[in-house]
């Protein structure tokens, strides 16, 4: 049996064994829930789409572009009566822009004036539409790096230039924590298309939150921001290629950003703009008068389809109550009683014997 004093003692030394020093704090320290991370919905739509010409004869392509007036800063939502989110970088080249308005003001403030010196330096020089859209990715991926170092590496008196030359004097779970969250650091949410005519031909160029630059040359048409999907759609139940006329096209993107709106934070109000089908020509504001009258086409299409709905849905109960009728009918009926033989019934045993001829 063991004394008192021998357990006192195994019990006293035990708890001032040392304890492992653990660089992680999170190891010992009491574990926070982790939050949730919700990714910003970009509210607004921008669309373009490739078309023939305006002119049924005449070879050449046309790009359409439309867009609501919602902008987002922070989260500020609103919709302002004149501002419009349609950048002419050019004649033949212009851009729509989806997600943080301060933000992309100061990526466009960067690639505008880069576009427009050289346009003045060298007229004859046309801008290719990729060439553009690849300007935006690079200060794109510029303004998510300064970002990043001014709320991680800032407080620490780094920049990203410091911080690859002092790792080697630097703790290394320092470096590695730092690290991290540069790669997992979020900046506002920001899209963009690019889209115009050089001297290959009819282009629509997409920039994602990721700077990648992605070509839709081939479908024919593009859609960004919280209502791209119910765009997107609109174009594909049409089947829509860069070759179909300019009027189907022209309605089916003023429909598709009115299919649009019910996604929440897209505008009522809408913009448009056309390029094409010459080199550098450009309807940078297409006209009220034009939005009025697809508004009342596609609001008669509307009622129109509506109508057949009705009617379609009007047939539909009809013949399904008849067939239900149908399928009832033979349950109603009373069951058939057996069919009749031609043998006569066998005598009945106590009847008397019928009458018959003797010898």
């Amino acid at each position: 049996m063991l004394e008192l004093s021998s357990i006192v003692n195994n019990k006293i030394s035990c708890m001032k064994k040392p304890q492992r020093y653990r660089l992680e704090f999170d190891d010992w320290l009491p574990k926070r829930p982790q939050k949730i991370k919700r990714e910003r919905i970009l509210v607004t739509v921008c669309i373009a789409a490739i078309s023939k010409n305006i002119v049924p004869t005449d070879p050449g392509l046309m790009v359409i572009g439309a867009t609501d007036r919602m902008l987002t800063g922070g989260d500020i939502e609103f919709e302002p009566k004149l501002a419009n989110k349609i950048v002419h970088f050019s004649t033949a080249i212009s851009g729509m822009f989806a997600g943080d308005f301060g933000l992309q003001t100061e990526i466009i403030r960067s690639v505008l004036p880069i576009v427009q010196d050289r346009i003045k330096a060298e007229p004859l020089t046309w801008w290719k539409v990729e060439d553009v859209a690849k300007l935006y990715s690079v200060f794109l991926k510029k303004v998510h790096l300064q970002r990043s170092e001014n709320a991680i590496l800032a407080p620490y008196g780094l920049d990203i230039n410091t911080f690859i030359s002092k790792q080697k004097d630097m703790h290394w779970e320092l470096v590695k924590q730092l690290a991290s969250k540069l790669a997992q650091f979020e900046a506002p949410s920001v899209q963009a298309i690019f889209c115009g005519h050089d001297l290959t031909g009819a282009h629509i160029y997409v920039v994602d939150n990721s700077a990648n630059v992605i070509c839709h040359d081939v479908v024919g048409f593009a859609a960004i921001g919280a209502g791209y999907w119910h765009a997107d759609s609109q174009f594909m139940f049409a089947e829509h290629n860069p070759f179909k006329s300019f009027a189907e096209t022209l309605l089916l993107t003023y429909s598709a950003k009115k299919h649009a709106e019910v996604a929440p934070g897209v505008g009522e109000d809408t913009d448009m703009f056309l390029i094409g089908p010459v080199l550098g020509s450009c309807v940078p504001n297409v006209g009220e008068h034009v939005l009025e009258k697809l508004e009342k086409t596609y609001q008669t299409n509307q009622k129109r389809k509506l109508q057949i709905d009705l009617r379609s849905q009007a047939e539909l109960g009809k013949y399904i109550g008849e067939t239900i009728k149908k399928s009832a009918a033979p349950n109603q009926q009373e069951p058939t009683s057996p069919s009749s033989t031609n043998e006569p019934p066998p005598p009945d045993e106590q009847s008397p014997p019928s009458d018959e001829k003797r010898d």
